[in-house]
C-alpha cells in the first residue's frame, strides 16, 4: 500500500482545493484574458497587414471571445476545481486550437 496520498486535484497541474476559484474570480480572469487575446490579435493585426485595424475589431472580438466562452463552458459542465492559472491555461489552449482551425479553414478554397 502506498503511505502518500493523492487527492484528484493533485493530478492536475493547475488544480487546487476546494473553492479555487468562485465565479466573480473566473469572470475577471477569463475577461482579462480575453482582453489580452483581443490586443494580441490586434497588435499583430497592425504589424502585419496595411490594412488599418478597424477592419479587424469585430473579427479580434470574435476570435478572443470565443475561447472565453469555451473556457467557461468547459469549467462549469466539468465542475472542474482549478485556480486562476488553471482557467488561463484553458483559454490559451482553446485560443490557439482556434487560430490554428482559422488558419487552416481559410487556405480550404471554396470556389472551385
Amino acid at each position: 500500500m502506498n503511505s502518500t496520498s493523492h487527492t484528484p486535484e493533485s493530478k492536475f497541474p493547475f488544480g487546487s482545493g476546494p473553492n479555487a476559484t468562485n465565479n466573480r474570480t473566473l469572470y475577471l480572469t477569463l475577461l482579462a484574458s480575453a482582453c489580452l487575446g483581443f490586443v494580441l490579435i490586434l497588435t499583430l493585426y497592425a504589424v502585419t497587414a496595411p490594412n488599418p485595424v478597424s477592419s479587424r475589431v469585430a473579427f479580434g472580438i470574435f476570435l478572443s471571445l470565443l475561447p472565453a466562452v469555451g473556457a467557461f463552458v468547459v469549467l462549469k459542465f466539468t465542475k472542474r476545481l482549478v485556480s486562476w492559472r488553471g482557467a488561463v491555461f484553458i483559454y490559451i489552449a482553446l485560443f490557439v486550437l482556434l487560430a490554428v482551425i482559422q488558419a487552416v479553414g481559410r487556405k480550404i478554397p471554396i470556389h472551385s
